[in-house]
């Protein structure tokens, strides 16, 4: 066993393998095994609930009003993600819901007005809203004073293994 297959073997980062074999060609044998890191079902709807809370210490901050936890609005958030994720792209328009506010119109949200911020590959939720606040756009959306209410949308696998999306609306 090489080093760096080793590196993999004791990460505990990563908690899924697969195997794959393949008879023929010039070696006769290949084998492929792939490390999946994977966080069971329960973090995910604390790693959206821990997004949620640390948008609003960010607005505290600000002198802000919390943003109400919109449990609908998550859901579209929640499909926003795996939408990136299945379709294989990372964009603000989806191929199969175009913009954001279609997108949250097409799933009956109301709202007088919208925002969405998205990001891939962070690890954690605090890692994610580090990169949001590190970015002009995505910090504007979180401490948009006219905003009222947010769902968040964290799904894993795909090309950049993560994806997050956070929709707001005002109503």
């Amino acid at each position: 066993m090489s080093k760096d297959f080793s590196d993999y073997v004791v990460n505990e980062n990563y908690t899924h393998v697969g195997v794959g074999y393949e008879e023929g060609g010039e070696y006769g044998h290949y084998w492929t095994v792939y490390f999946i890191e994977h966080q069971p079902e329960e973090n995910i709807q604390s790693f959206e609930k821990e997004v949620f809370h640390l948008v609003n210490e960010r607005r505290e901050e600000h002198g802000l009003e919390p943003l109400k936890y919109d449990f609908e609005l998550a859901n579209v958030a929640r499909e926003k993600s795996r939408d990136m994720r299945d379709s294989e792209y990372f964009a603000h328009e989806s191929p199969n819901y175009g913009p954001p506010h279609e997108m949250i119109n097409q799933f009956d949200i109301p709202n007088s007005g919208s925002a969405e911020n998205i990001a891939a590959g962070q690890r954690t939720p605090e890692e994610v809203m580090e990169g949001w606040m590190n970015s002009d756009g995505h910090r504007a959306n979180i401490l948009h004073e006219d905003l009222t209410h947010i769902g968040v949308g964290y799904t894993q696998g795909g090309p950049y293994r993560t994806y997050w999306t956070q929709m707001f609306v005002r109503r």
